[in-house]
């Protein structure tokens, strides 16, 4: 199964990690951890599931001056995972996930 080996974002102050199959975040408050799983998220699923506040859009985790929200995630596999915000216009592409045996595919 594929996993994500890099990945880069603009979610809330930025995000830019190499990433192996196991990882653990760990960190002190304000240091990116919940800002490393949005943009997963993001790249992944096409949504996310903590975005801070009630009722917050994605477009306000984009900081300052920046004109879109974007994430690239480079998988294992050679496929890159996408997602973009302009505006209000949401953009994904996903790579093909095949189902671990005995599992289900990620969506």
């Amino acid at each position: 199964m594929s996993h994500v080996t890099h990945i880069e974002a603009n979610v809330k102050s930025g995000v830019s990690a190499a990433l192996t199959p196991r990882v653990l975040v760990v960190g002190d408050n304000a240091t990116g951890k919940t800002a490393l799983v949005i943009a997963l998220e993001l790249a992944l699923r096409g949504s996310a599931t903590d975005t801070g506040a009630a009722g917050r859009t994605l477009m306000e985790l984009v900081p300052p001056g920046a004109a879109k929200l974007g994430v690239t995630a480079q998988m294992s596999d050679g496929q890159n995972a996408t997602f973009e915000v302009i505006g209000s216009t949401a953009r994904a592409s996903k790579p093909s996930w095949q189902a671990p045996e005995g599992g289900a595919a990620l969506r």
